[in-house]
């Protein structure tokens, strides 16, 4: 290899670190990486109880747990005091997706393949059910959410089914498949509401499902009508996600970047908040005894409360530790996957059709697509939302820009590990990308 492929080469393999760490998919080293000249400065590397990306959220009064994906750990705020402890486990727990306040106090941790209970006052661990008994339960191995009722039960959803925990450890009352589920919440009777989501608006709802398996019916659909506070129409629901309730009981969820609110009496939603940064990644959500909504910033580090007068952003935890700049090579010349390129004569945009595959080239269905530009911020179309595109049931997702360029791309689903890389794209033509996905391993 010539001195300047192997720059490149080098410059590529940058990028792909610097975007694992921009996607908060993967832990990064304590270590810093240079400044450039012209660049912004880089923040410090994080300390022991900083926060690294944090997601999922629980509360229980005024303590407020925090699922921290890239450090794969639980951190407690106090809501009081607004400090940030890490709790530490006895033993490691691996992979977190989601977590929930069991009726004793102690933390139920959904983890990518088995659920555990965690003493956050000990940090005893135990274990509540394995990877062999949400196969046979039909979650493919793969847990997506859970969620604890009033009355103790603990519920968990699969990749596109829920069910309830048995204290066996076996998983009853499988629901027929919902679609993929985002987030799950349970009311005291055992009554489940899911955030479905999926490559098309029309696939994206809330649905209500009964205890047991129960009927299933949809609360919050696509183009559900929304009123502000005072009572004008705003735009429709487009991507219920993570939800919560307040202390009237009504469900609270985010709807991009978005805080809405349903009405359990009337149906209507309203919005709670709105001003949000358009960059908002609001990976989870809860409600505090007063009313006020919390979430977790993903992209941005931080933990923040929502003021229900202004509807304004104060944060709460973490610090802001803008996206890396992404060391894309000026003139690359070599990719981590390779492009099939083919172009028309005719004006249009440039198109890129990636092509998600597990072993033996099987298809990776319902793998997020997204693209980031050379100074890390995210791709938006035309109304401002960040373009982020499923893949099919082919494993096929079709991302549409308006630019040629260079650009970062992140491929990821739950279950494996986070691929990345770089692609050029050229207006009036599309790129077909294959791009291998490797299982996560088990703990």
């Amino acid at each position: 290899m010539t001195p300047d492929g192997r720059r490149a080469a080098r410059r590529v393999r940058s990028l792909m670190l610097c975007l694992v760490a921009c996607a908060g998919l993967s832990a990064c080293g304590p270590g810093r990486p240079p400044h450039r000249p012209g660049r912004a400065p880089v923040p410090p590397a994080p300390g022991p109880d900083d926060l690294q990306g944090p997601a999922a959220l629980a509360i229980d009064g005024r303590q407020v747990y925090i699922v921290d994906v890239p450090a794969q750990v639980i951190r407690r705020l106090d809501l009081d005091t607004r400090r940030l402890t890490t709790i530490v486990p006895r033993e490691p727990v691996r992979y977190p997706v989601d977590i929930a306040v069991a009726r004793d106090h102690a933390l139920v941790v959904g983890e990518i393949n088995r659920v555990v209970r965690l003493d956050p006052a000990t940090g005893g661990v135990t274990l509540l059910a394995t990877a062999a008994a949400l196969q046979r339960a039909r979650y493919g191995g793969m847990l997506t959410a859970v969620a604890t009722d009033a009355g103790g039960g603990i519920h968990l959803a699969g990749f596109d089914r829920v069910g309830r925990l048995e204290p066996d450890g076996t998983v009853s009352g499988v629901s027929a498949p919902l679609g993929t589920i985002g987030d799950l919440l349970a009311d005291a009777d055992g009554t489940l509401f899911v955030s479905v989501t999926g490559p098309f608006a029309s696939l994206q709802r809330i649905l209500r499902v009964g205890a047991g398996g129960g009927p299933v019916t949809t609360v919050v659909g696509p183009g559900t009508p929304v009123r502000g506070a005072d009572g004008s129409p705003q735009p429709r629901v487009t991507a219920p996600y993570n939800l919560a309730v307040d202390p009237h009981g009504h469900l609270v969820f985010s709807d991009r970047t978005r805080i809405l609110r349903w009405d359990r009496a009337s149906g209507t939603v309203q919005v709670v908040s709105a001003q949000h940064p358009a960059e908002a990644a609001w990976a989870g959500l809860v409600v505090a005894a007063d009313g006020t909504p919390i979430v977790s910033d993903h992209f941005a580090n931080r933990v923040r409360r929502i003021d229900l007068r202004s509807g304004r952003l104060a944060a709460l935890a973490g610090r802001h530790t803008p996206l890396p700049v992404l060391a894309l090579p000026e003139r690359p010349s070599t990719y981590p996957y390779p492009v099939d390129e083919t172009c028309s004569n005719d004006p249009g945009d440039a198109v890129l059709e990636v092509r998600a595959q597990g072993g033996r080239g099987t298809p990776v269905p319902d793998a997020a697509v997204r693209l980031f530009a050379p100074d890390g911020a995210a791709t938006r179309d035309a109304a401002g939302l960040e373009i982020k595109v499923m893949t099919d049931r082919d494993g096929v997702a079709r991302l549409r820009l308006a630019t040629s360029g260079d650009y970062a791309l992140t491929v990821f689903r739950p279950g494996y590990l986070p691929a990345v890389g770089a692609v050029r794209l050229s207006t009036s033509c599309t790129a077909r990308l294959p791009v291998p996905l490797t299982p996560a391993p088990l703990p």
